[in-house]
């Protein structure tokens, strides 16, 4: 494949994509200047250390909000513990406050059980007070000597229990022997009877009235103390129930006491909360300035290395008026604009870093030539000057002719890792605008003049050196040319060193005609 060539001048430049201007990002003045121009540099090196307040106001106000945000952590913390004391104190009065309840309602039924033992006092007061008078009654009508059926109708539906029967009886009995003591007296007088049974039925009657008389003291006492024994009983319930409510009152009391210590400790715990939510918010923005405070050291040029050497080591640190600049990327140092002692300001420009790993070669594109010129196209681009010739790519053709020159620019980035394309060179650019299918190409260098022809050395006949044969030759470019005759496709020839060859062979080194 022959390539047509359009050969356009062109100059080598730094390339603009790896060039740094270095500014101090905070003024100051300059204590060390530490690179000078052609020095190299590694990415991060320091270039120069200035003196300034700008760069201690950044970092004291970095210490600072560090500081804000260990003090907001502790009053979160703080806070915490305060809400888990709070929420303790709470658990604790609510179990007093189920304790409380729990005396509340055991008072209440304890109340509840002696009012009821109260009533049941009083209606047993109330039924001995009935017997009671009752037993008066009956006491009064033996008293006055009623008849069995005079008192029985006095006592109808009148309540008086066992005693009824005793007396009754026993009044009985005395009414049976006054009887009989009558009866044996009237019949003593009539002389029917001895007068011992008449004393039997006397001493019968006078124990009868005795068990009577005797029966009806016991009885009117033993009513008496009954009634006097349930009033004591009412009397005594009724201080169980005073007492009863004045535990009940006293546990409600307590109850109310405890629920009010349970609100006040729900409170606690809702402030402790609320302090919580205000330190925690507090630590945000505390935090939020530490970030911003950190950030403006890392656009001043400090790394985190840097960031974490910053404390507060005596009154006067003079770390903390230190400014570093430093290079951005590794390169060479090709302007420097700084002196000790000088002032700098943020708009300053001290040093130029440029990456002279690659370069640009500007070519001039003429405009008879802007039809051919594209982006994409192989370059071989050549200095001369021992510079071996480079291969690139157009990637990038100016859109814009320039008003005064008609000319339009094609860019290549070149490789440099050897320093060869020295930004200012002037080069040459052998564009392949198009291209032709040959059946034969070689390189120039190849093509020697033997004899005042073209020739071109090819393996001997008899294997043994080369010998030079002439060639006709066709259209060519720069590096290349077409060979129409001489040479067969696929024959082996020398394409380097053939001026060696030739140079042998003019010294008459080839006694046989071969050159070895």
């Amino acid at each position: 494949m022959l390539h047509t060539e359009i050969g356009l001048p062109g100059e080598i430049v730094l390339n603009a994509d790896r060039i740094a201007h270095v500014t101090p990002r905070v003024g100051g003045v300059v204590d060390e200047v530490r690179k000078n121009v052609g020095d190299t540099v590694r990415a991060g090196e320091p270039l120069a250390v200035l003196e300034g307040v700008g760069i201690a106001d950044a970092k004291v106000a970095y210490l600072s909000a560090k500081i804000d945000v260990s003090l907001a952590q502790d009053e979160v913390e703080l806070a915490q513990a305060a809400l888990k004391v709070a929420q303790s104190d709470r658990e604790t009065i609510a179990a007093d406050v189920e304790v409380a309840q729990s005396s509340v309602e055991s008072a209440k039924s304890s109340l509840g059980v002696a009012e009821n033992g109260v009533r049941i006092a009083r209606t047993d007061l109330e039924r001995r007070r009935i017997v009671r008078e009752n037993t008066v009654l009956l006491l009064k009508d033996l008293a006055e000597r009623a008849s069995h059926d005079e008192i029985v109708a006095s006592l109808e539906n009148r309540p008086i229990g066992e005693n009824r029967a005793k007396l009754l009886s026993a009044y009985s009995s005395v009414v049976a022997a006054e009887t009989i003591f009558k009866r044996e007296t009237s019949l003593h007088e009539k002389g029917i009877s001895s007068e011992a049974e008449r004393l039997a039925a006397r001493t019968a009657l006078e124990t009868a009235s005795s068990e009577l008389a005797a029966l009806r003291e016991e009885i009117d006492y033993s009513s008496r103390l009954a009634v006097m024994e349930a009033e004591q009983s009412v009397a005594e319930k009724e201080q169980v129930v005073r007492d009863a409510r004045k535990s009940a009152r006293a546990a409600e009391q307590t109850l109310r006491t405890a629920r009010q210590a349970s609100n006040a400790a729900a409170q606690v715990v809702a402030e402790a909360e609320q302090r919580i939510v205000a330190a925690n918010s507090t630590r945000n923005v505390a935090q939020s300035a530490h970030h911003v405070a950190e950030q403006r050291l890392h656009l001043l040029g400090l790394s985190n290395d840097d960031i974490a050497t910053i404390r507060y080591e005596h009154e006067d640190n003079p770390e903390l008026t230190r400014y570093v600049m430093c290079a951005p990327f590794a390169g060479t140092v090709v302007e420097k604009h700084i002196a000790l002692g000088e002032t700098l300001t943020e708009e300053s420009d001290p040093y130029i870093i440029a990456d002279l790993n690659s370069v640009w070669v500007n070519l001039t594109v003429y405009q008879k030539d802007l039809p051919l010129v594209r982006k994409g196209l192989r370059v071989v681009v050549s200095a001369g000057h021992a510079v071996p010739d480079a291969e690139g790519v157009i990637s990038y053709v100016s859109p814009i002719v320039d008003e005064s020159t008609r000319t339009a620019l094609a860019r290549i980035v070149l490789p440099n890792p050897d320093g060869h394309w020295r930004p200012g060179l002037f080069v040459t650019g052998q564009v392949a605008a198009s291209s032709v299918d040959v059946p034969i190409l070689v390189p120039k260098e190849a093509i020697q003049r033997v004899e005042d022809k073209p020739s071109v050395f090819v393996v001997a006949e008899d294997g043994d050196g080369f010998e030079p044969r002439h060639v006709e030759l066709g259209r060519s470019n720069s590096r290349h040319v077409e060979i129409v005759g001489g040479l067969a496709a696929g024959e082996r020839y020398v394409s380097k060193g053939a001026f060696t060859l030739k140079a042998e062979l003019q010294k008459g080194a080839f006694s046989d005609g071969h050159a070895h």
